[in-house]
């Protein structure tokens, strides 16, 4: 038993003798160098779903080490950039078994858009392509389909700022299919490149956008349900605060209603936001529509969407600019305003006038659509502005008999004719009913 012992220490004290001859140093400077290397051991870094985190590459081949739980089936976009003139960032991606699902790597930026094949814990390694350079870096890890720390951004114009190199924010909107969405991101940043991926409600990037001051993303959706925006800096270099804005063109909310006729005064108050308006307008009418503003920095544009949520035309120019439509289709249209560039902001006036505008009806309670006349008679048998004759209209209009009295024009809902409003139209409205 002594002899084996004895052995098993010799044979220790040579491992200790041969690892301190392998990295070139003796005495009292060998402690600390062995000490120094095992306290370089990666050291595993938890990350979440949409959160950005900063980190930095001290030494040649060294790496950071990320971990992040998921789900099969899972969509995670990772990204990680740098300011650094020498780090060229590279990913790896590896599954709960170990196993590298993929890796990538680029100049100012990488990234990973992964189907997830199982459930656990997932690494991820950051650093530099060549294992050459050093220097610090930023990395953000998203789910696209039930993203993490996201803001709902729908009909609001909001501020919204990258503090990371390569971090990216994340904002969600609700969305039927065939529906119209209109995304918008600027910037006053001098340094901040706007960009915009688009995710749908499977996880998958449908589009994406860049540009110098602003971007835009105008897509027709395909699916019903949550889509998400990432926002950030193109090349994931630079950081900076910016403005985004985001609308369904067929269906939008927070919307201002137009009348022909109407001065309204407003502002933009968030680089890259938009104000939105809608009106009424009848088949084959003309539609006229004046910006203008004082402010020194505001250029004003405007778009217009038809009630199918494309886009008919937009205009802009330094201190006012109009636009001038014959509108093809009758119905809801959408008009946004903003500065042109989506980098300044100020306050603006807005005029409209239509020929032979339709009646001036307004929404019933709890609907934020306008009724409707579907048929071109002159009446609005679509009471509760779903496109379509229905059930639900006779119900909504029965409910609502004292509102039409007090708030509708008597001869959009007259429909029996009588020069009044009582239950002889509802009976009238339900023979209406396909």
């Amino acid at each position: 038993m002594r002899g084996k012992s004895l052995s098993k220490r010799i044979g220790s004290a040579c491992a200790v003798v041969l690892l301190l001859a392998v990295i070139g140093i003796s005495g009292a400077a060998a402690g600390s160098e062995v000490v120094g290397l095992f306290e370089q051991r990666a050291i595993a870094i938890p990350i979440g779903f949409g959160e950005s985190l900063d980190g930095e590459i001290t030494s040649a081949g060294y790496m950071g080490t990320y971990t992040f739980q998921a789900e099969a089936n899972d969509q995670v976009y990772v990204r990680m950039g740098t300011k650094s003139s020498f780090l060229d960032p590279m990913l790896i991606l590896r599954g709960p078994d170990g196993v590298e699902i993929n890796r990538t790597w680029g100049y100012t930026s990488a990234e990973l858009h992964e189907v997830l094949r199982a459930d656990g814990t997932y690494t991820i390694l950051a650093g530099d392509d060549n294992d050459y350079d050093t220097g610090a870096y930023g990395l953000f890890l998203q789910r696209t389909k039930n993203p993490g720390n996201t803001v709902d951004v729908v009909g609001k114009s909001l501020n919204g700022t990258i503090s990371t190199t390569g971090g990216m924010q994340t904002f969600v909107f609700t969305a039927e299919a065939g529906d119209a969405a209109y995304v918008r991101m600027g910037t006053k940043s001098s340094f901040l490149d706007p960009m915009l991926i688009l995710f749908g409600p499977d996880g998958a990037e449908i589009n994406r956008t860049w540009g110098y001051t602003s971007t835009e993303i105008h897509e027709f959706l395909g699916a019903d349900g949550t889509y998400t925006v990432l926002a950030g800096d193109d090349n994931g270099y630079d950081t900076g605060a910016f403005g985004i804005f985001a609308q369904v063109t067929t269906d939008p909310v927070n919307a201002t209603l137009l009348q022909s006729g109407d001065n309204t005064t407003a502002a933009i108050t968030v680089p890259g936001g938009m104000d939105t308006y809608r009106f009424a307008a009848a088949a084959g009418k003309r539609c006229f529509v004046r910006m203008g503003t004082r402010s020194s920095f505001l250029d004003p544009m405007l778009i217009l969407f038809g009630p199918d949520g494309a886009e008919i035309n937009r205009t802009w120019s330094y201190t006012s600019t109009e636009m001038d439509e014959i509108l093809e289709t009758g119905g809801m249209y959408t008009l946004l305003a903003g500065d042109d560039n989506g980098h300044d902001y100020g306050i603006y006036g807005l005029y409209i006038w239509l020929q032979d505008p339709p009646l001036p009806v307004v929404p019933f309670p709890g609907y934020e659509e306008m009724p409707t006349d579907p048929d071109g008679d002159g009446l609005y048998e679509d009471v509760d502005g779903d496109g379509v004759i229905g059930l639900n209209d006779v119900v909504v209009y029965y409910a609502n008999l004292r509102f039409v009295e007090e708030n509708e024009p008597l001869e959009a809902f007259d429909y029996d004719g009588n020069g009044r409003i009582g239950f002889n139209d509802v009976i009238v409205l339900y023979g209406e009913v396909p």
